[in-house]
Parts: C-alpha cells; sequence; structure tokens
C-alpha cells in the first residue's frame, strides 16, 4: 500500500513538473517573440465607419469571396466628357460578375470647393465629374470607389466631402478617408477597406506604422482586410516596381513593395495598387495577393489623362479568396482604352504579356504566374 501510494506521488509530481515546466516555457517564448517581433497598437482611436448596402455581397453556397479591381477612373469636367450613356457596356460582364467590385476613382464629382491649382497654368490637373458619370459607375457593377489618391482634394475639403455624400447616395461605399476603416457585409462575414495614399487625407504608405495602425483595428473587425493604395512614381516609364522609396515631382509616394509586404504581414489578406498610370507586376507573398498597380481604366472625356501606348493597356482583376483571405485563384480581364476613354475587351491580350513579364522580372519566384487565358496562378515553388 505505501509503495503504490509512493508512485502515485511521484507520478504526480512529474506530471506538475512537466505543466510547470511547459508553462514557463511557452512564456518565455512568447516573451522572446515580444522583444524581437513586438505588436504595434492604435495610439489614436479610428472611426469605425460602417457604410454598408442593406443587402449582403456574395453567394453564400461558395467557399469563396471574389473580389474585383481596376485601376484609375478619371471624371472629366462636364463640359469636356463624351458621350456617357452605356459608357461601361463593353466591360459589364466582367465588372458585374464578382461580389465586390472595386475601382480608384482618380477625381471628384463636385466643384463646390476651391481649386487646388488654376488651370489655365501649364501642369494643373483638376478632374472633376458630372453626377450623369457617376450614376453611370454606380449601374455598372461597382460597390466600392477608393478616394486615397492624389485627386480627391482637387476641390478641397467641401469637393471631397460632397463627392463622398454623391456616392453614398448611389449605395456605394467610398473608402480611404481618414482616421477610418470602412466594411461590408459578405456571406463570411465581415470585409474592411483600408484606403492608403501619401496625401494627408488617407492613412499614410510613406509613413507605414500610421497605416498599420488602420490594419490592426481592420484585423479585429473583419474577418478579410483589403487595402486600396495609390502609390509610386507615374508614367510609362514606371512600369518596374522598384524595391526602394519612389520619388515623383519632389513628392515621396512610397516604398510600395516594403508597404505592401508589411501590411501582410500585419494581418491585410489583398493588397489593390494603383498611382503608376501603367501596370506593373503582381506577386503572391504569404499566400496572399499584391497587385502593385492596375493601371488607367476609363476617363469620361478629354482634358484628363492620357491613354497613348500602354498608358492605354489595362486589365480588370478578379481575385477569390477563402474565407480566412488567402488567395486561391485569380484572373485578368485585358482592356483597351479607346480614343472616347471607354474600356474595351482587348483581343490581342496585351496586359497579359505585360503583367507576366514585369511578375518576373520584378518578383522572380514571387511573382504571379499567368495563362494565355488570364488565369492567375500561384508560383509553383
Amino acid at each position: 500500500m505505501k509503495a503504490a501510494l509512493k508512485n502515485i506521488i511521484q507520478n504526480g509530481f512529474f506530471v506538475i513538473l512537466i505543466l510547470v515546466s511547459g508553462f514557463f516555457i511557452s512564456h518565455v517564448g512568447i516573451a522572446v517573440k515580444g522583444a524581437l517581433f513586438p505588436v504595434q497598437t492604435a495610439s489614436l482611436p479610428l472611426t469605425q465607419l460602417t457604410q454598408q448596402n442593406a443587402s449582403v455581397l456574395g453567394d453564400r453556397t461558395k467557399d469563396t469571396l471574389s473580389i474585383g479591381f481596376v485601376g484609375d477612373i478619371a471624371p472629366a469636367h462636364p463640359e469636356n466628357e463624351t458621350s456617357l450613356s452605356g459608357f461601361f457596356s463593353q466591360v459589364s460582364e466582367p465588372l458585374s460578375s464578382v461580389d465586390i467590385m472595386i475601382g480608384n476613382l482618380e477625381g471628384t464629382f463636385s466643384t463646390e470647393g476651391t481649386p487646388k491649382c488654376d488651370e489655365e497654368i501649364a501642369g494643373c490637373y483638376l478632374f472633376s465629374g458630372s453626377e450623369e458619370f457617376l450614376n453611370e459607375i454606380s449601374t455598372s457593377g461597382f460597390d466600392v470607389l477608393s478616394l486615397a489618391n492624389n485627386h480627391a482634394y482637387d476641390y478641397g475639403v467641401e469637393g471631397y466631402q460632397k463627392t463622398q455624400e454623391l456616392i453614398s447616395q448611389k449605395n456605394l461605399l467610398a473608402v480611404g478617408q481618414k482616421n477610418s476603416i470602412n466594411y461590408k457585409d459578405t456571406p463570411h462575414g465581415k470585409v474592411a477597406f483600408v484606403g492608403a495614399s501619401s496625401y494627408f487625407w488617407s492613412p499614410s504608405l510613406v509613413d507605414v506604422n500610421e497605416l498599420i495602425k488602420h490594419i490592426h483595428t481592420a484585423r479585429k473587425n473583419a474577418e478579410i482586410v483589403v487595402v486600396v493604395f495609390h502609390g509610386g512614381a507615374e508614367g510609362r516609364e514606371f512600369t518596374q516596381t522598384p524595391d526602394e522609396e519612389e520619388w515623383y515631382m519632389g513628392e515621396n509616394r512610397g516604398d510600395v513593395r516594403m508597404m505592401a509586404r508589411r501590411a501582410i504581414d500585419e494581418g491585410a489578406d489583398l493588397i489593390l495598387g494603383s498611382g503608376p498610370h501603367v501596370l506593373r507586376g503582381m506577386e503572391i507573398y504569404k499566400q496572399r495577393l499584391i497587385a502593385y498597380s492596375l493601371g488607367n481604366f476609363a476617363f469620361s472625356g478629354t482634358k484628363t489623362l492620357s491613354q497613348k501606348d500602354i498608358l492605354g493597356v489595362s486589365a480588370i482583376l478578379h481575385a477569390e479568396l477563402y474565407p480566412d483571405g488567402e488567395f486561391k485563384k485569380g484572373s485578368l480581364i485585358p482592356i483597351q482604352i479607346n480614343p472616347q476613354g471607354k474600356p474595351e475587351i482587348d483581343n490581342e491580350k496585351k496586359a497579359f504579356d505585360m503583367i507576366r513579364t514585369l511578375s518576373f522580372e520584378d518578383f522572380s519566384y514571387t511573382g504571379v504566374h499567368i495563362d494565355d487565358n488570364g488565369e492567375i496562378f500561384i508560383p509553383a515553388n
């Protein structure tokens, strides 16, 4: 009896020793990780904007969520607009066939405020379109418009706020405001949208820590976090994505490669870029997709952006994500902007060759693979 009791005591002591040791080791590991990779927490309150459609976007029977994205949509002044009826008719199917469609609105829909410059002076570009053009956008399949770019304040804070109001009236979501995160409901939970640019009216991609604060807050409140950014130098000579800061016209346009990867490190699931006005490469990082630039997409009239040569080569991106935000698969629809500024399907598929080549040249083994049908594949490494 005494021997049995002694064995029980010895075995119990051994179990307790193991539990205590495991507890100690795990907490030492957490402490070491905390020292090496400190968690950044938001030091300022972020407005939890919840401008959402009444309906839940997406198909409850699917195991994925499909998100689409296009590059710059530049509205022309009403007196310079072309015929707007059926403006997106040539691309209506790919715009409307995803659960959430996002575009970068490169301008405003209001001239109520003070213009940032005098258009009579060379080099001054003010983009503001009519409500008729906004209506074409709202009825073509778009759900989200990003205002995180350099033309959102073309008519100051008044024009910026009026544009948000008009967008909301069309049941679209305007994203990219400073100190705010926007959400949409889906069958897989909430999707959070965080905008980023190098301008004061949106979270900063130059001071990446500011952007990370927004991502941390979004991560706490949503199942999928999408970052829509506007960064990098502009023009046909800037198709490459450098591994360093980019400067243009005296402005720091950010180290977009570092920013995108760190955003994913900190909780983002999908990174969608614009700004250079040309297509750039794409990569898969930690099973998340980064599209560094979708170039231009549409101009509602004259005196906006140029669509000459590669400036008129564009694409519509479709990405399918698992409920945890991981990339499953994707596709590209090749686009050519016609002389009237309207996007059309490009049968020559020039975008495929451009993105395929740039993805390999800039990112090597992490660059996406694109087949002749535009399907995007995770690199097999």
